[in-house]
């Protein structure tokens, strides 16, 4: 069994208990260079007015960020970029496109983040109903 969690402080103890997880591996968030890294991959195939964003400027934006999150940036960012072509708004920086996306992924991901309390309302009967016969 492989078992992933965002938070392991959120698993049940009985989960983290010795002797339950063989293997603990842990990832860290991207540093500087390998989101920049990240976003040069991400970016290096759009076309000329996108590819042509300040990678450094987003990578200072992006600290804390995730490699998904980093998708999610990028891929925001084209939309943006397309709509704002699409209603014939005048063209802005490229780099406006993207750290306005940086700023969606950052709501997103506060949003999300907060605990949601979950109602439960009462609990149905289980048994089998008699069939008439």
């Amino acid at each position: 069994m492989i078992l992933t969690a965002m938070q392991p402080s959120s698993l049940p103890a009985a989960i983290l208990r010795s002797g339950r997880i063989e293997v603990w591996l842990e990832t860290q968030l991207p540093d500087d260079a390998a989101r920049g890294e990240i976003l040069q991959g991400w970016l290096e195939s759009l076309p000329a007015p996108l590819a042509t964003v300040d990678v450094a400027a987003l990578v200072r934006a992006t600290r804390g960020l995730t490699g998904a999150d980093l998708k999610a940036v990028v891929e925001d960012g084209k939309l943006l970029f397309a709509h704002a072509l699409s209603i014939g708004q005048p063209a802005k920086r490229v780099e406006s496109y993207f750290l306005e996306a940086v700023e969606t992924v950052r709501k997103n991901r506060r949003t999300y983040a907060k605990k949601k309390r979950v109602e439960f309302g009462e609990p149905e009967p289980i048994g089998f109903r008699s069939q008439p016969a």
